[in-house]
């Protein structure tokens, strides 16, 4: 039997569906709608803004502002701005005006070998007001400024990666990047800037800086302090997998790092190699060529080789502040005579409150200076502070004037300490396993494994074997990350 429905009931059914579409469509007209973020395309290298073309500075300018500049498009939210440009392009400044960010943005450039922002010679390049920035694979050169960062001034949220910042410079202040928020670096170098009257040739930070696999070098101070970085008071810099080399500071502090008091620096798997103070108008005495600290500092697994202060104090580290040393080496620094200056502290001059545990101090150098005498102290000079040293080798240093020099403060010997000269040896002579008037045996700095270099223990080195077992315990590789299958004393554990 079949069912029909009444012709009446059908109408109903349908002028009431369309009742219902009507009134559906009308609240959507009700409910606004929610823009998507937009992906702006630069295609226009000049530097000038509502053209035709999209420019760099109208898709900042869209970005921030969510409306369209010139041939940008414009969204809402996070940005994101590319490049439509030939390979190995420069996009030079020459409004005179900065680039400044004021919302969320990602900024990816093509490569920092092929995309470069150019200031011109003439303004800072990037200004991070607010909001938080990606800006990847590009370089940023010749920024120029009287205050803050020449190339960057960051003070909110900034992510660096696979970029090239270089050849910035500034006549008071930072050369490179200034930090007044949270800056991340990845893969970046930061190389070749200068301050002329201000501290941070390469980096000022005033915030949270992380750097990891990533190059500071050649930066230049002329007159202030930090060549490489300066951290201010309540800063805070990590660097992790990293290098500063061949950072200078002719007239002040801190060739490769400063660090003020209340600020914190830790170094992780880095090298601080070939920074230099060398003085300026016949005057030495700089402090810390590698590391100047004043406040807490701690060396995790790092090497400090090779830097020079002349006539000065601290060719690898100077520290007034509190410094923990461990798995670490310094190697090949110095503070060669400059002058009538007297120098002290090849590889470490320490007045503050200094820890060293399973470390290597070798090669360094404090030589006599003909109008002051002996240098002091080639591999430590300890001058009214702390020292506490356990599971280290202190020795060979190239010094008439000593290995070990404690000139005042408090020496705390943990034990299995080897030290060669039989004079000067900070007192480091009488605790269980310590070794007095004994050669460790090291080859020179080499690439021995892991991340940085190393001075491996020779087969017959008395070091093997006779190391302190709270410390193995402590750690339980060495600077290389090997296993400690044997408790050696020093950075390096034979295999």
């Amino acid at each position: 039997m079949s069912t029909r429905i009444h012709v009446p009931f059908l109408a109903w059914v349908t002028a009431r569906s369309r009742a219902l579409t009507v009134l559906g469509g009308s609240l959507l007209l009700l409910v606004p709608l929610v823009a998507s973020a937009a992906t702006i395309s630069v295609n226009d290298t000049s530097d000038t803004t509502g053209g035709r073309g999209c420019t760099l500075r109208d898709a900042i300018d869209s970005s921030n502002s969510d409306t369209p500049v010139g041939g940008c498009a414009a969204g809402s939210g996070a940005d994101t701005i590319v490049f439509n440009v030939p390979p190995k392009t420069t996009i030079k400044l020459t409004t005179g005006a900065f680039l400044k960010i004021l919302d969320d943005v990602t900024i990816l450039g093509p490569g920092a070998s092929s995309l470069t922002i150019d200031g011109n010679k003439s303004t800072e390049v990037f200004e991070i007001d607010s909001g938080t920035a990606t800006i990847s694979d590009l370089t940023i050169k010749n920024g120029a400024a009287g205050g803050d960062g020449a190339g960057i001034s960051n003070f909110d949220t900034l992510t660096l990666t696979n970029c090239t910042v270089s050849g910035n410079s500034s006549t008071a202040s930072t050369g490179g990047i200034f930090n007044g928020g949270y800056l991340t670096l990845t893969n970046c170098t930061v190389s070749g800037n200068s301050s002329a009257g201000g501290h941070g040739g390469g980096i000022y930070n005033d915030g949270v800086l992380t750097v990891t696999n990533s190059m500071l070098s050649g930066n230049k101070n002329l007159a202030g302090l930090g060549a490489g970085i300066y951290n201010a008071n309540g800063g805070m810099v990590t660097l992790t997998n990293s290098t500063l080399s061949g950072n200078k500071n002719p007239g002040g502090d801190g060739g490769g790092i400063y660090n003020v008091s209340g600020g914190t620096v830790t170094l992780n798997n880095s090298t601080v190699i070939g920074n230099s103070l060398p003085g300026a108008n016949g005057v030495g005495g700089g402090i810390g060529a590698g590391i100047a600290n004043r406040g807490t500092l701690t060396l995790n697994s790092s090497t400090v080789n090779g830097n020079s202060s002349a006539g000065g104090f601290g060719g690898g580290v100077f520290n007034d502040g509190t410094a923990t040393l461990n798995n670490s080496t310094l190697n090949g620094n110095s503070v060669p005579p400059f002058g009538s200056s007297g120098a002290k502290g090849g590889g470490i001059m320490n007045v503050g409150a200094l820890t060293l545990t399973a470390c290597t101090l070798s090669g360094n150098k404090a030589p006599k200076n003909a109008f002051s005498g002996d240098g002091i102290g080639g591999n430590i000079a300890d001058e009214g502070g702390t020292l506490t040293v356990a599971n280290t080798i202190i020795a060979n240093s190239q010094s008439s004037g000593g290995d070990c020099v404690h000139i005042a403060g408090t020496v705390t010997d943990n034990g299995h300490n080897l030290t060669l000269d039989p004079t000067n040896n900070c007192g480091l002579t009488s605790a269980a396993g310590d070794l007095t008037a004994t050669n460790p045996h090291v080859g020179a700095l080499a690439k021995n494994g892991g991340g940085t270099k190393t001075m491996k223990l020779s087969n017959t080195s008395p070091a093997i074997g006779v190391g302190g077992p709270v410390q193995c315990a402590m750690f339980d590789v060495d600077q290389r990350g090997w296993s400690r299958t044997s408790c050696d004393i020093g950075a390096y554990a034979a295999p």
